[in-house]
């Protein structure tokens, strides 16, 4: 029973998720990711998750939920997007392995409205 609840605290959930970059005034579709592990937290750039709507509820806490969106390798001051997936996936491929079946069933039931689809999900090699 520890092994099992050890491997879900380690579990790294990978989004594509919508974010309005107030900057550049644009609507962006980001990689996102829920996670506890140091060296996936050392790729990223924490950001506040906001509605992107005026339709969503503004007062529903998990919009506003503190989140970690990974860099972009070539420029950090910008986030990865849907298209740097390959190099993500590549970089993070020797240390992580990656999970499509649990991700698709997730994806399947996931009632959240906040327009995050999840990708992967990724475990540490042993």
């Amino acid at each position: 029973m520890k092994n099992y609840i050890n491997n879900i605290y380690s579990m790294t959930i990978i989004y594509n998720e919508p974010y309005y970059d107030m900057h550049n005034k644009e609507y962006l579709n980001i990689l996102s990711c829920d996670t506890t592990d140091s060296y996936i937290i050392s790729l990223c750039n924490r950001f506040i998750r906001k509605p992107i709507s005026t339709f969503q509820n503004f007062h529903d806490l998990q919009h506003y939920n503190c989140s970690y969106a990974f860099k972009n390798l070539k420029d950090s001051t910008k986030l990865m997007n849907i298209n740097n997936l390959p190099e993500l996936l590549l970089l993070l491929s020797n240390n992580y392995d990656i999970d499509y079946k649990m991700s698709k069933l997730l994806d399947k039931h996931n009632s959240d409205n906040s327009g995050k689809k999840i990708i992967c999900i990724l475990q540490k090699k042993n």
